[in-house]
């Protein structure tokens, strides 16, 4: 909701978990606070699906959607499952509707691609280990 504090953190770095209330589109804000006064947003739209039974989220934190990036393209981005005790089985990165271009079996993933210039509707994609999928869509434009 507008105006509601999820995380504060001190410090230059932010790692976090965030719990939403239903299904659906949100628009997060991070705004950070230097030590002279000056202040920096940054935002970005999270698409919450748990429709498959399961609870969970996944945190992208590069590339930030609907920005210019250049090749490779660094993704970075880490998956969480609180209602599977397993935990998270595997992640993966779709650079178009059914092109698989990276998987690995861990509940985050860091890695770059070499992407040709264009707009790409990335998804990156996790699996935990009770059965349920969580998504995440981005868009970039590769220049």
């Amino acid at each position: 909701s507008p105006g509601v504090w999820a995380n504060t953190t001190a410090g230059a770095a932010l790692n976090a978990y965030v719990s939403f209330p239903a299904d659906g589109n949100y628009n997060s804000v991070i705004v950070a606070y230097d030590n002279c006064g000056h202040t920096f947003t940054m935002g970005d739209g999270i698409l919450i699906q748990g429709t498959s039974g399961g609870t969970g989220s996944i945190a992208v934190t590069s590339p930030v959607t609907a920005t210019v990036v250049t090749s490779p393209v660094h993704f970075v981005a880490n998956a969480r499952a609180t209602n599977c005790k397993s935990g998270i089985a595997a992640m993966r990165i779709y650079t178009a509707p059914g092109v698989n271009a990276y998987t690995v079996n861990a509940a985050s993933l860091d890695t770059r691609l070499s992407l040709a210039s264009g707009t790409y509707n990335i998804v990156i994609q996790a699996w935990d280990n009770c059965g349920h999928v969580y998504q995440a869509p981005e868009t970039i434009t590769v220049h």
